[in-house]
């Protein structure tokens, strides 16, 4: 254990949360030869596990991420309302440069499913494509657009797979997969399997690189036999 200079060597030195349990203890009558009520032991049970859980924090240090990219999420999201004609039909948040959520409007459907649109140097890869009918291709194409600019690109190949097969997840599929330069993942297993190169279903992590960004591909069947979690 570390010192402040305060504790005798060989010490440890007593934070706040430890503090206050020693205080908690001395005005109980554990230091006495009355027992403690049941009531008593329990609470200094639960400030002693307090305690030890605030210590152990304070010797761990933060997380980065594992590498990943971290972003910003919207404050609140656009969930329908009651003028829904004055509504979009998804709402697109720019996570950071590279990954966009779009999310569906509960005026333009009640199950309200979250898009997201990732891009790498060589290709992007959008994740669903929303419930019901809508103009999705349209608010894909204005994200496209935005990051093309940024990025001064012409155009970028994208592929178009989910996160599972259920109908709000698969509706703009159409759509999408008609868009130029698209390439539309079937949402199906063996759809699933062989564009994303798994052999051994659905016990094999696999990693697809969208170029200069390589993302986890983790089968996750349950919901639906076909999900994949990214």
């Amino acid at each position: 254990m570390m010192s402040d200079g305060s504790s005798e060597p060989g010490q440890t030195r007593k934070g706040p949360a430890i503090q206050v349990l020693l205080q908690t203890f001395s005005r109980s009558n554990l230091m006495t030869t009355r027992l403690p009520s049941a009531r008593t032991v329990l609470i200094l049970t639960g400030l002693l596990l307090l305690a030890l859980s605030h210590r152990g924090n304070a010797q761990v240090p933060l997380p980065d991420g594992a590498g990943v990219r971290t972003g910003v999420l919207p404050a609140s999201w656009l969930l329908g309302g009651p003028k829904c004609v004055e509504i979009p039909q998804f709402q697109i948040h720019e996570y950071n440069e590279d990954l966009y959520i779009i999310r569906e409007s509960g005026c333009a459907n009640y199950e309200k499913p979250f898009l997201y649109l990732l891009f790498g140097k060589d290709k992007a890869l959008l994740l669903d494509t929303g419930a019901g009918k809508t103009e999705v291709s349209r608010y894909v194409g204005l994200v496209s657009d935005t990051w093309l600019r940024r990025n001064k690109r012409e155009s970028i190949p994208l592929v178009v797979a989910h996160t599972h097969a259920h109908r709000d997840h698969t509706s703009g599929d159409q759509q999408l997969g008609a868009l130029p330069g698209a390439m539309l993942v079937k949402p199906d297993v063996k759809s699933v399997q062989d564009f994303f190169a798994i052999t051994n279903w659905p016990d094999q992590i696999v990693q697809y690189d969208l170029g200069g960004r390589i993302l986890d591909v983790i089968p996750i069947p349950g919901h639906e036999k076909s999900s994949i979690a990214v």
